[in-house]
């Protein structure tokens, strides 16, 4: 028995759409935009397949890498087997404001999984923070500049105290606003057109 990976950086067609690796998309991202085609839900008849002790629903998860293995065929040649490893997520909620499924892309579980099962795509953007919260985070990143700016301008040596002790108080109050909209823009992503397949990566039978 043999066994391939697939490139990271190749895409494969499978059930019609377009499939990536993460780091894939990751290149694809920094080329032409934002880009998550290796996001995918398992259904309940698939799940039913793995016979995992801790997971009985339909869950979601992003394909890392593709490989296969290549084995003797009963009937004489060889058959290849296309596989991904993958990371489910496993904290799953809800979103109150949508009522679709609300993932933490950082609690995952690693997994195996058959290529063919890779036949639902799901479009999971970051939950974004609101907007009060980004025009406060812009307001406050002006101000730091602003007292920036003022500091090295010339003054008394009580003015440039002054304008040290704003710029710091500035510095921090940005710094909690950052601290508050960290996981919202890193950790956490919104499953959104599940059981739906994004225009872009779809393609002729």
């Amino acid at each position: 028995m043999r066994a391939g990976e697939v490139r990271p950086e190749d895409y494969v067609r499978l059930n019609r759409l377009v499939w990536s690796t993460q780091s894939g998309d990751a290149l694809k991202t920094a080329r032409y935009g934002s880009a998550q085609n290796s996001t995918f839900e398992l259904g309940a008849e698939e799940v039913k397949c793995y016979n995992w002790p801790d997971i009985t629903s339909p869950c979601y998860g992003r394909v890392q890498r593709f490989f296969f293995i290549v084995r003797p065929s009963p009937a004489g040649g060889e058959s290849a087997v296309l596989l991904a490893t993958a990371w489910l997520f496993t904290s799953v909620t809800v979103d109150p404001l949508t009522g679709l499924p609300l993932v933490d892309s950082s609690v995952v579980q690693p997994c195996i999984v058959l290529a063919r099962h890779l036949n639902r795509r799901v479009l999971m953007p970051v939950v974004g923070a609101t907007p009060p919260l980004l025009a406060q985070r812009s307001a406050l990143a002006n101000e730091v500049d602003k007292c920036s700016r003022a500091l090295n301008k010339e003054a008394s040596p009580a003015v440039t105290q002054r304008r040290l002790t704003a710029l710091d108080v500035a510095r921090a109050a940005l710094a909690q606003v950052d601290a508050e909209l960290y996981p919202l823009q890193t950790y956490q992503r919104l499953v959104l057109g599940a059981r739906a397949s994004d225009q872009e990566a779809d393609v002729p039978p």
